[in-house]
């Protein structure tokens, strides 16, 4: 998605870059219950990210990953890409600035 749901921290004020808190725990909420565990977000130009965990149940968690842009930083982060590897049984993510890019990035190769 490219507005992230919150940028560090899952009660954290409303402000241009991430989803007003009036919705932010409703979606947090049907996310986990849809077994989501992490939601991939743009337009912050930073990297950033949190982890929110239900009150009600802490098995229940959505990992927030704010990455960065390939241009027009807005912080100290270098322009680069997040790199997501899906496995069945886990999902890894890296950030690599445009100049560190390794040429092989998956665990089995």
């Amino acid at each position: 998605m490219h507005i992230p749901i919150f940028i560090n921290q899952p009660d954290e004020d409303d402000f241009y870059f991430n989803i007003p808190k009036s919705i932010r725990g409703d979606l947090l909420r049907k996310l986990a219950e849809a077994r989501i565990e992490k939601v991939f977000c743009g337009h912050y130009h930073r990297n950033a990210g949190g982890e929110w965990i239900s009150k009600e149940d802490n098995t229940k968690k959505v990992e927030c990953v704010v990455s960065s842009a390939i241009g027009a930083q807005l912080g100290d982060d270098v322009s680069g890409v997040r790199v997501v590897e899906i496995r069945e049984d886990k999902i890894t993510h890296a950030y690599y600035g445009v100049d560190n890019i390794p040429e092989k990035v998956l665990e089995d190769e």
